[in-house]
């Protein structure tokens, strides 16, 4: 590693938002079922703040669901949601798979602010399982009648890994949730749904 006194530079943090939106082209294939009364289908969506402290005796990635203000790029807030979602609707067994391409993780850590989720390690595999409730509020649906299904608690994990801080670390986070459109009293039937998005820090 350089020292940091001949390039100027000690610790350096880099901060992404990373889109829990579906993309575009994994729409239709994601939640067919849904396609006719739902647009955009049904995903785990919102918005990740993911930062990378770097230093001499640090290399960790901070994933954070409530930095505390601001938004995504496309104006959605931080968070965990369902959109156009009915108020009926039910959701259950949200997890974030998170897969560090490169580097060795050395540990896994749930910060102070963390609620409800539980984490594990599997080698350079961290998944992450939603254990908490959902709040259905008005806003942010598109279709009449619908809103969105809020998760209720917060992500805050730390990840330790060893990578030289010149080089990006290349992650994978995939996302699945359950989701019963019209809750279980009615007929249309629950539907697991996930998608996955790569990302460089």
């Amino acid at each position: 590693m350089p020292d940091p006194a001949k390039i100027g530079v000690s610790r350096r943090t880099l901060a992404k938002g990373v889109a829990w939106t579906v993309p575009a082209a994994a729409v239709v294939a994601a939640a067919p079922a849904y396609a006719v009364s739902q647009v955009p289908p049904y995903a785990l969506q919102g918005w990740l703040r993911v930062s990378r402290n770097c230093g001499w005796d640090s290399n960790t990635l901070i994933y954070d669901s409530a930095p505390g203000s601001g938004t995504g790029t496309d104006g959605d807030p931080f968070g965990l949601y369902i959109k156009n979602a009915l108020p009926e609707a039910t959701a259950s067994g949200a997890v974030l798979t998170i897969t560090i391409g490169n580097g060795t993780v050395t540990s896994v850590t749930t910060l102070s602010g963390n609620q409800d989720w539980t984490v594990t390690r599997s080698g350079n595999v961290i998944t992450a399982t939603y254990t908490g409730g959902w709040t259905w509020q008005s806003q942010m649906g598109t279709d009449p009648g619908a809103g969105s299904l809020w998760a209720d608690g917060r992500l805050r994990l730390e990840i330790t890994a060893t990578r030289s801080c010149r080089e990006v670390f290349n992650l994978s986070l995939r996302r699945c949730v359950n989701v019963d459109p019209d809750g279980p009293s009615y007929p249309r039937p629950q539907q697991n749904v996930c998608f996955s998005r790569s990302i460089q820090l």
